[in-house]
C-alpha cells in the first residue's frame, strides 16, 4: 500500500494506493479511532478524531487481484465527503483515477484525484506506457471541469 498525506490547515486527508482488499481501510480506521498500538496511542499531538474512509471500486489489476484506491479522513475537524467516483479514463491510464470531493468547514469544496500511474520498468520499451500516462495528466486536467459537475 502507498500512502499520500495532505495536511491542509490541520486537516487530515490521506490518499492510499495499491489496496488489495477493500476491508483493510476499515482496520486502519478502527486503530486510528480506538488505538491499541503504543505508537498510535503515543502519537505526538494526537487528538481523538472521527476517522472515516472511502474506497473505490476496482480501478485496475495488480499482482493476482484487483487494485482499489482510497482516502481516509478525519471528520471531527470539519471534513465531509460529498461525492466520489472512478473516472472513465481507461483509454489513458492503466488504472482508472479516483476522484473525491470533500467539503471542509461546511464552506469549501476540495477536489482530490488519486491517480496510480504505471511504474517504470527496467525494460525501456515498457516505459512508453508510463510516459503516455504522464502526458495524459493534461487531458485529465482539461476534463476535470466537466467531470466534477457530473458526479
Amino acid at each position: 500500500m502507498k500512502f499520500l498525506f495532505f495536511d491542509l490547515f490541520s486537516l487530515s486527508i490521506i490518499g492510499i494506493q495499491e489496496i488489495g482488499n477493500k476491508e483493510v481501510l476499515g482496520y486502519i480506521i478502527e486503530e486510528l479511532n480506538n488505538p491499541t498500538i503504543p505508537l498510535i496511542k503515543d502519537w505526538p499531538n494526537r487528538h481523538n478524531g472521527k476517522w472515516k474512509y472511502i474506497i473505490s471500486d476496482a480501478c485496475g489489476r495488480m499482482f493476482q487481484g484487483n487494485e482499489y484506491l482510497g482516502f481516509i479522513y478525519d471528520e471531527s475537524i470539519g471534513i465531509e465527503l460529498k461525492k466520489s467516483s472512478l473516472l472513465p479514463f481507461k483509454n489513458y491510464f492503466t488504472r482508472s483515477p479516483f476522484i473525491v470531493i470533500f467539503r471542509i468547514y461546511d464552506k469549501y469544496d476540495f477536489v482530490f484525484v488519486n491517480i496510480h500511474l504505471k511504474a517504470r520498468r527496467l525494460d525501456e520499451n515498457e516505459n512508453e506506457r508510463t510516459k503516455d500516462e504522464a502526458l495524459s495528466l493534461s487531458i485529465l486536467a482539461e476534463a476535470m471541469h466537466d467531470t466534477v459537475g457530473k458526479i
